[in-house]
């Protein structure tokens, strides 16, 4: 409940503050920039915003409380057992490093091309009249397919990457387990 409405109020607020920002901006700024790009920019980027605060915060303070409990009582059950539970953090941490990097340049894509899609719509619907006037229609509907194929090819390429996360994960935990239950069987 908090969370939400901390999420809620910093949306706002930042809403506010890039609405302000932009009424202060010089047109030559307007010109550089699509409308979609500007409009992807102040909902979808502040959505993602939104997202995050709503979710990932309030699963970071649940993991933290979790974890500090798990090595708690890890170290009082068997120190030994608990290094070696600890030798695949730093491999975690290394793969988690490569693909954000990876990824980044991805997503960055991603919404570029959405911002695009989003001016072209914007303007084809606003001038929809002048193209059905010029009998622009197939080629406004062709240059939409390619922005649109552009979209969804850097949506693939990000998920792609982002999905590798999960099944890596779960290769490292089942290589953890394995140690851990190889050496303490030794050990019993």
């Amino acid at each position: 409940h908090v969370m939400v409405k901390v999420s809620q109020q910093s949306v706002q607020s930042m809403r506010r503050d890039i609405f302000a920002r932009l009424q202060q901006l010089p047109l030559h700024f307007f010109d550089s920039k699509t409308h979609g790009e500007l409009m992807s920019r102040t909902t979808n980027d502040i959505e993602n915003v939104s997202g995050t605060l709503n979710q990932s915060v309030t699963q970071l303070i649940s993991s933290v409380l979790s974890l500090a409990g798990t090595v708690a009582i890890m170290l009082y059950m068997n120190v030994w057992l608990t290094l070696v539970c600890m030798l695949t953090i730093p491999l975690v941490l290394w793969f988690t490093k490569y693909v954000t990097k990876r990824t980044r340049n991805h997503f960055s894509n991603q919404q570029t091309h959405l911002g695009e899609l989003n001016g072209f719509i914007e303007e084809s619907i606003s001038g929809q009249k002048v193209v059905q006037v010029y009998r622009r229609e197939a080629q406004n509907e062709e240059q939409f397919s390619h922005m649109n194929r552009k979209l969804t090819n850097a949506g693939i390429r990000a998920q792609i990457y982002s999905g590798t996360m999960g099944p890596v994960m779960n290769v490292l935990n089942n290589m953890s387990f394995a140690l851990i239950a190889a050496i303490g069987g030794w050990m019993a």
